[in-house]
């Protein structure tokens, strides 16, 4: 999705001064990893420096957080606690930044066991994130092919603002609400129940509400 088309409100796009941004999402890896596979990233390319935010999996099979700055040119990493403890297993995993004080948290719950994979990473970067006018792409790098995650995405949600501990519960539970769309939040969905291929199958933009919405409609 080009930077142009976000909304006005999404975080991280262009001219985004509040600089607060939340995204969870479930996912099912088939693999281990054996190089890094990106979940989410508002990145354009290493040779053009434009480098905002994004959530990768490396290649031992660890959650990060990336935020780019001095321009984009360079790439702050935080790492989770674990890695994952193994393969084709569903894990929800909810990262927050807050530009203000540089504060972040990492959460990942494993589906299997019912319980987080190892207590929050929390805390505070070094650097404050550059903000600039790269793609948002969801499950690749920035051209869409390369460093694609091997397996399934689902219910991809995005804030602009900073959510709880307790908000991303109610969000993995599917018991959290905030009353229809309104101008204080944005959402983008990856909806199956459940998924059962590994094709995106549409992207439509509904008109009107604010917020953007990934369809798939796999059998």
């Amino acid at each position: 999705i080009t930077n142009a088309d976000l909304d006005s409100g999404f975080p991280l796009k262009s001219g985004d001064t509040n600089k607060k941004i939340s995204v969870c999402f479930w996912m099912f890896p088939l693999d281990l990893f054996t190089d890094t596979e990106y979940q989410f990233s508002i990145y354009e390319n290493e040779v053009a420096d434009k480098r905002s935010f994004s959530i990768t999996t490396s290649s031992a099979g660890t959650v990060r957080m990336r935020i780019g700055y001095n321009g984009g040119a360079d790439v702050e990493t935080i790492l989770f606690t674990a890695s994952l403890p193994a393969a084709k297993r569903w894990y929800h995993v909810a990262v927050t930044f807050d530009d203000s004080d540089k504060s972040y948290r990492i959460r990942v719950y494993d589906f299997t066991t019912q319980a987080q994979v190892a207590a929050d990473k929390t805390g505070n970067t070094t650097n404050n994130i550059w903000v600039g006018n790269p793609p948002l792409t969801i499950g690749a790098y920035h051209d869409g092919s390369s460093y694609s995650f091997e397996g399934l995405m689902d219910e991809v949600v995005v804030f602009k603002d900073i959510l709880t501990q307790s908000e991303i519960d109610d969000i993995r539970d599917g018991t959290y609400s905030v009353g229809g769309p309104s101008p204080g939040w944005n959402k983008l969905q990856y909806a199956s129940e459940p998924p059962t291929a590994s094709a995106w199958n549409q992207l439509k933009r509904e008109a009107g509400t604010g917020w953007k919405k990934i369809l798939y409609d796999g059998e």
